[in-house]
């Protein structure tokens, strides 16, 4: 009898703990823990650190500190795609979103990520997709330059990427251009004020009453400035940031097919080593679609000889002799527009560039090398600039490179140090096909890597002409 009552004094005891254990795991949950995570903006002197300050101040000054936790923490490198994709830099920006948060708001660089929206997209789709993965819920927070003077285009970008990444944007930026109005001239205490008062908004959907702020300029606006973020807030949740699809202007394309299927596809390439390798992968590729394709080095008739990329302002007479022939010319160096090549003669014609970058020292050629100069390689920029600068399209090798080292390091990328192996060709191969005509080429009968290769390229293609499209959210590909 006795062994009884300590066994049911036991079984409640049990019950007891378990309670305050549930209790105390409910009190935890009852604390909003945000995460401000990201790179300094650079022209506005704005960073994780400042905002999470500015942050703190304002939860203190109303007493909210019992119900938010805010942190922050600065990424590695100069951009989001660079702190994700680096192999120096990768697991510690995985394991720096992946703690026990509810919300982790992302702030990238201003600067790059106007001119350069691929990368904008790149670092928010992966990292993103790793604060999912922890059951925490990412937040884009949309840029702005020092003069906030940028908005609708930093609007634009933030929106295209947050749909296309399924992440919901802060549009903080909208704050700060109604600041501007009312005459205040921007600080980065005062930006970094208002974006503290944005993200606060946006989380919450509550009103910060009478802001309570010693800040020059902003103390008039103490009345009105947390009612201000809360209806930008709502209000842009519902808007439509763009309409237009700016396809045409974007780097990353996917021009859909719009020439007659003919039994020969033609193709021209300049002469480096690379495009030798493009032209036998292509070739393989297309045939088997039981296509036919016809790839042409571009000459020089008078000299009998191959034109240098950068010669190709020379090579107009070429296109002339052939009119509405060719579908594509890959070259890695463009000295002359697109416009001016197709004139009116080669209205089918997409002029691609590609982004190979040539390594430091040809010792070092791995994959982790190459994954390593994806964001700011000077001849990797380089090629970005020429296709911004003449109107090409980018086929951005890179890119899906750091895709394929995320998912297979040790994967032979060059055996020579100097050429990719098969399996990167046929991507790049892939890539500039499927850029052209809106089409996936068949893996069929190719081995795993390459396979693997083939739908990173596509994947990377079809999401990053996207961007520029509809921005609509285009899934991994299997």
């Amino acid at each position: 009898m006795k062994n009884i009552e300590i066994r049911n004094l036991m079984f409640l005891l049990l019950i007891i703990l378990t309670a305050f254990s549930c209790r105390a795991k409910e009190k935890k949950s009852d604390k909003t823990k945000i995460l401000i995570y990201g790179v300094a903006t650079h022209d506005s002197g704005v960073s994780p650190q400042t905002i999470a300050e500015h942050f703190k101040i304002i939860m203190s000054s109303h007493s909210l500190e019992k119900n938010i936790e805010v942190q922050w923490k600065m990424a590695q490198g100069s951009l989001l795609m660079e702190s994700f994709h680096h192999p120096e830099y990768k697991d510690k920006t995985i394991n720096d979103v992946a703690g026990e948060f509810d919300h982790v708001v992302l702030l990238d660089s201003s600067s790059f990520a106007l001119k350069y929206p691929e990368f904008h997209f790149e670092g928010i789709h992966h990292i993103s997709g790793a604060i999912k993965k922890v059951k925490s819920t990412p937040l884009l927070c949309m840029l702005w330059n020092k003069e906030a003077s940028k908005t609708e285009a930093y609007a634009e970008l933030a929106y295209r990427v947050g749909k296309g990444t399924q992440t919901s944007v802060i549009p903080s930026g909208y704050l700060l251009s109604e600041i501007v109005k009312e005459g205040v001239e921007l600080s980065p205490e005062i930006v970094s004020y208002s974006a503290a008062l944005s993200i606060y908004a946006q989380i919450n959907e509550k009103e910060i009453k009478n802001v309570t702020t010693q800040m020059a300029g902003l103390e008039r606006l103490a009345n009105t400035i947390g009612k201000t973020a809360l209806k930008i807030s709502t209000e842009h949740k519902k808007i439509t940031h763009y309409k237009n699809s700016c396809a045409t202007t974007g780097l990353v394309r996917m021009k859909p097919f719009d020439m007659p299927k003919t039994e020969s596809f033609q193709f021209i390439k300049t002469g480096t080593s690379t495009e030798k390798g493009w032209e036998r992968h292509i070739t393989k590729l297309l045939k088997t679609l039981k296509l036919s394709p016809k790839v042409t080095g571009l000459r020089n008739d008078d000299k009998a000889r191959r034109f240098a990329s950068s010669d190709l302002e020379k090579a107009q007479p070429f296109f002339e002799k052939s009119p509405n022939k060719y579908l594509i010319l890959f070259a890695r160096n463009f000295g002359i527009s697109a416009d001016e090549i197709r004139a009116d003669n080669q209205r089918y014609l997409q002029c691609q560039i590609y982004d190979k970058a040539e390594p430091i020292s040809k010792k070092l050629y791995t994959l982790k090398d190459v994954t390593a100069m994806v964001a700011h390689d000077r001849m990797v920029l380089s090629k970005y600039n020429l296709a911004i600068k003449y109107n090409l399209s980018m086929i951005p090798l890179h890119i899906a490179v750091a895709r394929v080292y995320n998912q297979k390091p040790d994967m032979l990328f060059s055996k020579d140090r100097t050429h990719m192996m098969p399996p990167f060709l046929y991507m790049l191969a892939g890539m500039s096909y499927t850029s052209r005509t809106g089409e996936k080429c068949s893996t069929e009968g190719l081995d795993p890597d390459t396979v693997l290769a083939m739908n990173i390229g596509y994947e990377t293609i079809t999401q990053l002409a996207n961007l520029s499209a509809t921005g609509d959210y285009v899934p991994e590909h299997k």
